[in-house]
């Protein structure tokens, strides 16, 4: 046996209906007003960010574009000539070389952090 209040049910009838139907035009032209306003309080109150991440490599950017492109004309070397051993053991030392120095490099510049 159930026991029901007409009273609960037209209040809860009234709940999930909803009161006003708007047009899509409507609807979108009100989520862009929103987007708007909120992004223009959001600017206002908070700003903008002032200040750029600087990566590790900015500094010595000549340092490490001498070394890749010395990988890169070995690697292409040997891309030309895939019979050369000689060619294969410099592309392989010009990369081995880079590797180590770009590490270093990156070593100096970031200075390591313990948790």
């Amino acid at each position: 046996m159930t026991f029901r209040s007409s009273c609960k049910d037209d209040a809860l009838k009234n709940y999930l209906q909803p009161t006003v139907y708007l047009p899509l035009a409507m609807l979108e032209g009100t989520w862009i007003r929103t987007k708007n306003v909120t992004f223009k309080v959001a600017s206002e109150v908070l700003g903008y960010s002032t200040t750029k991440h600087r990566d590790w490599f900015d500094d010595q950017d000549a340092k490490v574009r001498a070394l890749l492109d010395v990988m890169h004309s070995t690697h292409l070397a040997w891309i030309n000539d895939k019979s050369s051993s000689t060619k294969k053991a410099a592309y392989a030392r010009a990369r081995n070389r880079a590797e180590t120095k770009l590490c270093d490099i990156k070593d100096r510049q970031l200075p390591i952090v313990m948790i």
